[in-house]
């Protein structure tokens, strides 16, 4: 009878290492699984959309050659939008400064654009000083000038914007008229003081 105790015993014993062995492997097979479950690679890589939208910007307002510059004109009375103009690189900032101003005055090739600067409007002079342009448009800038405050906000920033934008050395303009420093346009934007590129303006 004793003997057959401690057999029972000894037996009973086994049972328990092999079955808390058991216990362990399936525990530790059981973590490894839930691990590599939720640690497992992504199938598909993430997307930084912000960096994606700032790329499509950059593309939308860069240049489509290093030739190219933007004239303003508007397509709506309440915006500025570009019409694409190529220059060569080799101009002098002057004569850049000219061939802006003279499309400008004209007014756009695409029907799409409407111009912005009223009719008949001549440039008489032009200086570069330092990082400024001081440019003198004729009388007809005021004469011939019909529309309110957002239609004079146009037409000076018009002229600011494709000129600053378009020409790295230029960061000012000071608009004449008829050789004259003007208080305003037409009663709304102040000429006095010289002007910088207004980019809130613009609708690429």
């Amino acid at each position: 009878m004793p003997d057959r105790e401690k057999i029972f015993r000894g037996e009973f014993a086994r049972f328990l290492l092999s079955l808390g062995m058991a216990a362990v492997v399936i525990t530790v097979l059981g973590l490894y699984f839930i691990n590599k479950l939720f640690n497992r690679p992504h199938t598909s890589p993430r997307v930084d959309f912000s960096q994606a939208l700032k790329e499509t910007l950059l593309t939308t307002e860069a240049p489509a050659s290093p030739n190219t510059v933007r004239v303003f004109f508007t397509t709506n009375g309440r915006h500025l939008s570009a019409e694409v103009l190529e220059l060569s690189r080799s101009l002098t900032p002057y004569e850049r400064i000219d061939r802006l101003l003279t499309r400008l005055m004209k007014g756009p090739t695409n029907r799409y654009f409407e111009p912005v600067l009223p009719a008949n409007v001549s440039l008489r002079a032009m200086y570069i000083l330092e990082d400024r342009l001081v440019v003198d448009f004729s009388k007809e800038l005021s004469q011939n000038f019909h529309g309110g405050l957002m239609a004079e906000m146009l037409a000076v920033y018009s002229i600011a914007d494709t000129i600053i934008l378009n020409v790295p050395e230029i960061k000012q303009v000071q608009i004449l008229i008829d050789g004259e420093m003007r208080a305003t346009l037409a009663g709304g934007i102040d000429l006095s003081a010289p002007l910088g590129a207004n980019i809130n303006l613009i609708r690429w």
